[in-house]
């Protein structure tokens, strides 16, 4: 579920987009599109696992008998939050439901919706087999998976999609503290 929910935007834009409505131009924004939707997702879960070093919930387990996974004893042990495949996933979610909801990419009817629904469900999929399998606690997959699907679905729909008015006005700007370092996103929507 996990690769299928990541690469399907991207299959879409190249066999909808590409092949069918055989418009290179629009292929090549939404390629960019996916580019930064994953870049953003990457930046900020890499930063999250590199600054929180959370215990997987099986690294309990190799206290007490360090043979119980492969993983105990590398720094595995300690990458839980916020989950990766989550937010990976749910970016493929996003972004999806953002090209679905902008573009009729399948023309009139519910198929666009049916997309859109479909990777949230294997997005979902993806988050809650991450618990199963013990790897991340429910709160690695929450936070992942909204850092996923508001990375995929605000990215192009923040910065790419036009209204009447024209693209939105959108600002990034970093913040500082004595104890916290940040990023404001302000603008006109």
């Amino acid at each position: 579920t996990w690769y299928a929910t990541m690469s399907y935007p991207l299959v879409d834009t190249l066999i909808t987009a590409l092949a069918v409505h055989q418009d290179p131009e629009v292929a090549w924004e939404m390629t960019a599109m996916i580019g930064q939707a994953y870049a953003v997702t990457g930046f900020l879960s890499a930063l999250l696992v590199a600054t929180a070093g959370r215990a997987r919930p099986f690294g309990s387990e190799c206290e007490g008998d360090p043979g119980v996974s492969a993983l105990c004893g590398t720094s595995e042990v300690n990458r839980s939050f916020a989950s990766g495949h989550s937010s990976f996933a749910f970016t493929g979610a996003g972004l999806s439901c953002a090209f679905h909801g902008a573009m009729d990419l399948y023309g009139d009817g519910p198929w666009g919706t049916v997309a859109c629904v479909g990777s949230f469900v294997g997005a979902t999929t993806t988050a809650l087999l991450r618990v199963v399998s013990d790897r991340h606690w429910t709160t690695d997959i929450l936070v992942g998976s909204g850092i996923g699907f508001a990375a995929g679905y605000l990215v192009p729909t923040l910065l790419h999609f036009t209204s009447e008015d024209g693209p939105a006005d959108v600002v990034v700007t970093p913040w500082s503290d004595r104890d916290a370092l940040g990023v404001g996103l302000s603008g006109r929507f």
